[in-house]
């Protein structure tokens, strides 16, 4: 193994490298704020962090985080946010985690040019481009465009931990190994396992301390601080798909193993979309990317998100993909000089194809960035102006993307809590009370969302709307709620499932069909006032949502359409809006008269359609035809008595006339 000296910006392609980060680091810091600024970011994560930094840097205890449910380390244990206090101190601001997250994307490649210089590499021009390759991956880049992750923190701090292993030294080896530790509490499983790696290499110093600190943390994090914190401990470790016990399961099983990772296309695809970008040069070298495999085969296991690029989950595989991708590029260099240089010249062009057609990059347009954050400078100042009147004391709760920009203070809750367990804990235990909030900040869509609720509270006088803007709607609070929290959510609880006005009632479920496809617009039944005497009942509860079942009430049938009838009545005439979910196919007749179609495939999800509508005084009868392809057949429907003006987001199926025949 070489001992070249560290390279220095006299070297003219480190320079240049010091330039493309600094480049990189200005381009998606200045992306992220303007996604912040125009409204990008939600509570879960950044409202959580923001928060969690906050209420730090305040020095009050207790530290309870009111957007999670839990104290500050209770969810993750992520000690390196504390770093971030003294610069809230200082000016408490989400522009510094956005910064010093792409600062520590951006170092990777300048400490991907050390390591491979370290490691025997003389080509300054190779090592410069492969940095940019690794700039230019969609895996490293598209995260920093995703809110803020302390798991993101990780990059360069694990190629600074394999720099300093290849220069022998061991004080900055341990000192960064304890930062990495303090990333995430799952941190410890990767840092063993390159532990594990340097005892086979015979590295006996560097193996003993890693792995002798990595298992010390898990013992100490995992049996100690977070049950302290939140509790109860890791609470993910309950059984369940998602948490550890059932990934270890899973990991016990090798015919599901095998299953997961050889017959799933997405996750196939996410396997190549990691190695791929380096040319699957780390199979040659595959001692060296092992610490990379645990959290990939998590990953692979848990799927969903996990699996997708765009999020943060991957830089516990990343540094080690391209630190073995640098030991095969020194190999080949030492049996031909230009086989390196060939093999880069291929991992630019996949990282760059690649990049072209799932990188965030294509989302950059200056032009119109600037245009749409000069637009968003009136809902900045609105914003700024409420922070400034109800100063940092006041509780408030708000809808998603508005927490970020309101979560430096004590209270701050996602919308609808406190009222009704959104999000809130590990179990939803230990609910904050109703009369913590002062203030409520709502957007469109969730005053649309959460109407009922919202009826309540403004009706029974706990809340009068102050202010309202075409962002969001601002309600101060009038008079305490009941004083025992318990009885306030209960009070808020039976008004909106049983003193809704406008509940659907009446539900009968009529004949299923076979139907193909092509014939999901077919009319089997001839709407009219009131169901067939022969439809069978449902009930439907008191709550004010419509939410039925059919494959549980019928049986799974797949190319079917059912049809169901139920009666809103109201003393006079409203405008409203229908908001519908439904799996698959909807269409809907109101009095006899189609009122909607869309036939998608898709989930129940409650809003998915919002429908402009006239309810008459006295009855109306609604008809719903509901599609099913396969598997969940499912209808929710919620009567909304907002004006057509109104409703949130496009249309997205056909909204029928009146006199118009399907």
């Amino acid at each position: 193994m070489s001992t070249m000296p560290p390279a220095k910006l006299r070297d003219p392609w480190y320079a240049a490298s010091v330039v493309v980060a600094v480049m990189f680091i200005a381009l998606f810091t200045a992306k992220a704020i303007y996604i912040h600024d125009v409204l990008g970011t939600s509570a879960y994560d950044l409202g959580i962090i923001d928060q969690n930094i906050w209420l730090l840097s305040q020095f009050e205890p207790p530290y309870t985080n009111t957007v999670r449910g839990l104290h500050v380390h209770g969810d993750h244990l992520q000690g390196i946010d504390a770093l971030f206090v003294p610069l809230y101190l200082l000016y408490p601001s989400v522009f510094w985690l956005f910064l010093f997250q792409t600062i520590s994307v951006a170092a990777g490649s300048l400490l991907i040019y050390r390591i491979g210089q370290q490691l025997g590499i003389t080509s300054g021009g190779l090592l410069f481009a492969l940095g940019v390759a690794y700039l230019a991956n969609p895996a490293v880049h598209n995260p920093l465009l995703w809110q803020y992750h302390s798991a993101v923190m990780a990059a360069g701090l694990y190629f600074a931990w394999i720099l300093c292993y290849l220069r022998k030294n061991l004080v900055l080896f341990v000192l960064i190994l304890v930062l990495l530790l303090n990333v995430r509490e799952d941190m410890c499983f990767t840092t063993a396992t390159f532990g594990l790696v340097l005892l086979v290499l015979r590295q006996w110093r560097f193996a003993a301390w890693t792995i002798g600190l990595s298992f010390a943390w898990f013992l100490i994090v995992f049996f100690w601080l977070l049950p302290l914190f939140n509790g109860e401990g890791y609470f993910r470790m309950e059984a369940g798909a998602g948490t550890l016990s059932g990934i270890v399961g899973k990991m016990m099983d090798p015919q599901h193993l095998l299953s997961s990772l050889g017959e799933d296309k997405d996750v196939i695809r996410y396997w190549l979309q990691l190695f791929s970008p380096v040319a699957f040069l780390p199979v040659v070298a595959p001692l060296m990317v092992v610490p990379a495999i645990p959290s990939m085969l998590v990953n692979s296991l848990i799927g969903a998100y996990n699996i997708n690029i765009d999020y943060h989950y991957n830089f516990n595989a990343i540094p080690f993909i391209y630190y073995a991708s640098l030991v095969v590029l020194a190999r080949l260099g030492r049996i031909q000089r230009w086989l390196p240089i060939l093999v880069v010249g291929v991992i630019v062009m996949l990282s760059i194809s690649g990049a072209g057609d799932v990188s965030k990059l294509r989302h950059f347009n200056l032009v119109a960035d600037w245009r749409n954050w000069n637009e968003h400078a009136q809902v900045r100042d609105m914003l700024r102006q409420l922070r400034q009147a109800i100063g940092p004391d006041a509780g408030v709760a708000a809808s998603d993307w508005l927490v970020p920009q309101l979560s430096q203070r004590k209270s701050i809750y996602l919308f609808p809590n406190p009222w009704r367990v959104h999000y809130w804990g590990i179990r939803g235990e230990q609910p904050h009370s109703p009369n913590h909030v002062d203030i409520l900040v709502l957007s469109r869509g969730a005053v649309s969302d959460h109407y009922p609720l919202i009826y309540y509270l403004v009706e029974q006088g706990y809340f009068q709307k102050t202010d309202q803007n075409s962002y969001f709607s601002v309600y101060r609070r009038m008079r305490p709620e009941a004083e025992n929290t318990e009885s306030a959510r209960r009070s808020a609880d039976r008004h909106y499932l049983m003193n809704w006005p406008y509940r659907f009632t009446d539900l009968r479920l009529g004949p299923v069909f076979e139907t193909t496809e092509k014939e999901f617009s077919q009319i089997h039944i001839v709407p009219r006032d009131g169901p067939a005497e022969d439809w069978r009942p449902v009930d439907v509860g008191k709550d004010a949502v419509l939410d039925v079942d059919v494959g549980r009430l019928r049986g799974d049938a797949n190319l079917a359409t059912a049809y169901l009838y139920a009666r809103i009545t109201v003393d006079r005439e409203v405008s409203a809006t229908l908001e519908l979910g439904s799996d698959d196919g909807i269409s809907v007749w109101l009095n006899g008269i189609p009122l909607w179609t869309n036939i998608v495939p898709r989930p129940a999800t409650l809003g998915d359609d919002k429908v402009p509508f006239q309810l008459r005084a006295g009855d109306n009868h609604f008809y719903f035809r509901l599609n099913n392809i396969t598997s969940a057949w499912r209808l929710k429907a919620f009567v909304n008595p907002v004006s057509a003006n109104d409703s949130f987001g496009p249309l997205n199926g056909k909204l029928l006339p009146g006199n118009e025949q399907e």
